[in-house]
């Protein structure tokens, strides 16, 4: 039985009029998935292209199929709308008018069209496979593995799985499924009532198919008729040759009817099949005819013609039965024995493991969680902050109570504690001396006398040139007053624009430069009080490194350099009964913090690991309503155990606590009676009270001398200024003294001198008495005044 159902199914090219399938021309994500892995979905959509060329353009069969369709349905499940992801189909035709002129279109279609087009190219695969299978087992369920991808496709988007006759291909591939069983029965020579319903069932799952499978429904029910009219002449009761009649009649009838002598129409199944062409039932069976089926049609015609003549020969001479009509017989009874698969089964036709793509998406719906679930964690973590807060507390209450230094420092010598002491913070010496090598370590006198002398001198300079400045202005001016005065001889005809109008710019700026450097002054007679209350104790405890005095003198003060507690306390330091009992429980306390360290490690490790998406995705692909409050929940309970670990940590620390603060009050009642510590103790209070007092006046010194040495820029173009001024004014003198002995000796007393104009003089400078204490000062006077 070689009944063909692939030439009812329409092929891809068929359905959309393609010929040329190219890849994606494109896809749009959301921006913020670009933003999140662009290079991930560069790479996960180049390896879709690379599927879909193979499933739909190429020739991988149904492995190339089913792995397209699983990364759609990943991509779908993505939740990626129908305006973020579009496929274009080309279509190319040649001209008729030339057969190197082509056309070519192209449509884009949605991503649930594309899920649709694959699933039937899929299942019409399978279903060639079916037919070709020599095995009837496999080829039964192949036929179901393609119902079931036509199927999906319908169940995707009925409305294009229409286009693709989805509905009667999966009709057709469960008939073809049936068919197979048909063939196994008469293979295995199962009883003809057997095969007969078999037979049946195989009709009406081809009718199911509508009029495009009458030629095949009705090979499978004249089968059915043959097997029981088979089956009636193996009974031996009156009426079984009237009823074995009955069925060959119809048999031979319906042969006859669906394979007429000359078909009427070439019309092809598949634009039949999808209405473009309305066909007669007889018309529409010869035109589903495939050769393989017409041969099949023919065979069984002349079987069922052959077995009627000789059943009607006995019957006319020997049995004499009346024949009853068709109709009047009992019904066969279909056994249908399939249905379409689990489209699951279909996942071992891959040849790799599935490994999806675009696991960097996230759907919108699955972000909101995500997002939910950053806020649960922030508060879930809290214990860890408070966590990192109590070592905080705790290291600064121990240097607080100077621990553990005060135990260590008890088995030093006096050269070992004088080094930690000298090392133990840092000084911040901005001294320009030559002297100076930057030790950081020390502090000295030379520094502190050079700063001071620095700053002294560049005051005094600063002091000079406005000093300077202010005594050309009086000179100009005393000369300008005592021409002008009525016992000069000329004293009657000097008009001269006064001296006094002309300066007031400059006087005034001269007022202000003045009040900022006796403001300054203050402040160093401030810092000088410092240095005078300080400066023994520096010169002292001081001493830089380019000097071991200081150090010698501070060793011989503490009792000598190898001097230490170990060599003054009976069996030494460690069998001291108070430094024992604190060093334990520091060490207690040192092991808890060690230990909580990890512990926050260990948070912070699985927070940079931790990702909800994965779990968030295997829920939803489960189910779509899932609780998300129980997977967040889910997801932070690993971090439980770690914060009872932290809440035991804290408690042990408190408890560890009380204990320190109450054996380092006995540790220090026993340093009282250490005639050594008492002196290392106060030697090291004077000595960090003189070194702060020293950092603290060289601060003060080095701002005094950034100050003045930015000021005295600005004295100097002032004073500058005044220069320029009084040489102006005295070359302008000249002048006017030459014209009037000049005009004495001609005796021309009619002529008036000619003088400068008050105004135009005065525009000059009237720009100096907005002056205020930027670096530029007033601007210099122009050349001499031309005179007409």
């Amino acid at each position: 039985m070689a009944s063909s159902f692939l030439a009812l199914v329409p092929q891809l090219e068929t359905v959309l009029g393609t010929t040329d399938f190219q890849h994606l021309t494109a896809v749009l994500f959301p921006e913020a998935e670009f933003q999140r892995a662009p290079d991930a979905l560069v790479r996960d959509l180049a390896a879709l292209n690379g599927l879909r060329r193979a499933a739909v353009a190429g020739d991988g069969g149904v492995a190339a199929g089913v792995a397209y369709a699983r990364q759609l349905a990943v991509l779908g499940g993505k939740g990626v709308g129908a305006s973020s992801v579009a496929f274009t189909w080309t279509s190319s035709t040649s001209s008729t008018t030339s057969s190197t002129t082509s056309t070519s279109s192209s449509t884009s279609f949605q991503l649930a069209f594309e899920r649709v087009a694959v699933w039937c190219r899929v299942g019409r695969a399978l279903l060639a496979a079916a037919e070709d299978a020599a095995d009837l087992r496999d080829a039964a369920a192949r036929a179901q593995a393609a119902a079931a991808c036509f199927a999906t496709a319908q169940a995707l988007d009925a409305a294009a799985a229409a286009l693709f006759a989805a509905p009667r291909s999966r009709a057709l591939s469960l008939a073809a499924a049936q068919a197979a069983f048909v063939r196994r029965a008469l293979g295995d020579a199962k009883t003809p009532a057997v095969v007969a319903r078999l037979a049946a069932a195989a009709a009406d799952l081809a009718a199911a198919a509508g009029p495009a499978a009458a030629a095949p429904a009705a090979v499978f029910r004249a089968r059915a008729s043959v097997l029981m009219a088979a089956a009636a002449a193996q009974k031996a009761a009156v009426g079984c040759h009237a009823e074995e009649i009955a069925f060959l009649r119809h048999a031979v009838h319906t042969l006859q009817a669906a394979v007429p002598a000359s078909p009427s129409t070439s019309t092809s199944i598949v634009s039949w099949m999808l209405g473009k062409d309305a066909l007669a039932d007889s018309d529409a069976a010869a035109a589903l005819l495939t050769p393989k089926l017409r041969a099949e049609a023919n065979d069984l015609l002349e079987e069922a013609k052959a077995l009627l003549a000789s059943a009607e020969k006995d019957n006319d001479i020997v049995y004499l039965e009346p024949v009853p009509p068709f109709e009047s017989l009992p019904p066969i009874v279909p056994a249908v024995m399939v249905k379409p698969s689990d489209i699951s089964t279909l996942w071992s036709y891959l040849n790799a493991p599935f490994v999806p793509l675009f696991e960097c998406i996230i759907p919108e719906n699955l972000r909101k969680i995500q997002s939910q679930y950053a806020q649960a964690l922030a508060s879930h973590l809290i214990p860890f902050v408070d966590l990192a807060e109590a070592t905080t507390e705790c290291r600064s209450t121990l240097s607080t109570l100077s621990l553990p230094q005060s135990i260590e420092s008890l088995s030093k010598t006096n050269a070992d504690f004088l080094k930690d002491l000298m090392s133990s913070t840092t000084t911040s010496t901005l001294s320009t001396s030559p002297n100076n090598n930057n030790n950081t370590s020390s502090f000295s006198v030379k520094s502190l006398d050079f700063q001071t002398a620095q700053l002294v001198s560049l005051r005094q300079t600063c002091t000079d040139t406005l000093n300077h400045a202010l005594a050309s202005l009086d000179a100009e001016q005393q000369e300008d007053s005592a021409l002008r005065s009525p016992s000069n001889a000329f004293g009657s005809r000097w008009n001269r624009v006064d001296s006094s109008l002309l300066t007031t710019g400059l006087r005034d700026a001269a007022v202000g430069y003045k009040a900022k450097l006796d403001a300054a002054r203050l402040s160093d007679d401030a810092v000088s009080r410092k240095v005078g209350v300080s400066y023994e104790s520096i010169c002292l405890l001081g001493g830089g490194a380019d000097s071991k005095d200081a150090e010698t003198m501070h060793l011989l003060q503490l009792g000598g350099a190898n001097t230490s507690l170990a060599s003054t306390v009976v069996g030494g330091v460690d069998r001291i009964d108070v430094v024992v009992k604190l060093r334990a429980v520091l060490t207690l306390l040192s092991d808890v913090i060690e230990k909580r360290n990890k512990i926050l490690e260990q948070v912070d490790e699985m927070k940079l690991k931790d990702d909800i998406a994965p779990r968030l995705l295997e829920a939803s692909e489960k189910n779509e309503s899932f609780d998300a409050a129980l997977v967040i929940s889910e997801q932070l309970s690993q971090y439980d155990a770690l914060i009872k670990q932290g809440q035991d940590s804290i408690k042990s620390q408190n408890d560890i606590m009380k204990l320190v603060v109450s054996r380092n009050a006995a540790f220090v009642e026993w340093k009282q009676s250490q005639p050594l510590l008492l002196k290392r103790d106060q030697f090291a209070k004077d000595y960090n009270s003189a070194r702060t007092m020293y950092r603290e006046i060289m601060g003060n010194l080095a701002g005094g001398i950034r100050f003045y040495s930015e000021f005295l820029p600005i004295l100097q173009k002032f004073d500058t200024n005044c220069s320029d001024f009084c040489m102006t004014r005295n070359i302008e003198k000249k002048e006017l003294l030459a014209e009037l002995q000049q005009a004495s000796l001609n005796q021309q007393s009619t002529r008036a001198p000619l003088v400068a104009s008050a105004p135009a003089a005065a525009a000059v400078w009237d720009g100096n008495v907005q002056f205020s204490f930027n670096p530029n000062p007033p601007t210099s006077i122009p050349p001499p005044f031309k005179r007409p």
